[in-house]
């Protein structure tokens, strides 16, 4: 069976979920803040191993069955940004020999967006440590 992890982050917390094929949720944790702009990426990259080892301990599942992690979190508006901390993240994991397979860091903005309408068009306004609107059609 495949797992999945989406995480959502920002300036104050990061929150990890765990879920199987059918959404089903295996484990729920709260973690430090995301947003590598404003903490660095070496600390924002310490923080993510640890919020994720972390929740794959409580669900109790191998990190082989991973398939994928997603973050969404502040600072990744642009992808070059996005970029470093994905490989900042796949170096750590590398050096400690943690299989994940994928790696994906996005904007906050995108994935509630992405989540508030399925997919399809609208816009967003994030409101909170910082503010962003974000639409598409």
């Amino acid at each position: 069976m495949a797992f999945y992890i989406g995480l959502d982050g920002g300036g104050t917390k990061t929150k990890c979920v765990i879920v199987d094929n059918q959404m089903n949720v295996l484990s729920e944790l709260v973690g430090g803040p995301s947003n590598f702009l404003v903490f660095g990426v070496d600390e924002v990259t310490e923080s993510l191993f640890n919020l994720i080892t972390d929740s794959i301990k409580q669900a109790g599942i191998n990190t082989s069955e991973i398939d994928s992690v997603l973050l969404g979190t502040a600072g990744a508006g642009r992808r070059e940004d996005a970029e470093r901390l994905e490989k900042s993240f796949i170096q750590k994991v590398t050096e400690v020999n943690l299989p994940i397979k994928k790696f994906v860091v996005e904007s906050d903005a995108r994935i509630a967006l992405e989540g508030a309408f399925s997919g399809k068009s609208g816009s967003i306004l994030i409101a909170g440590t910082g503010s962003i609107m974000f639409g598409k059609d």
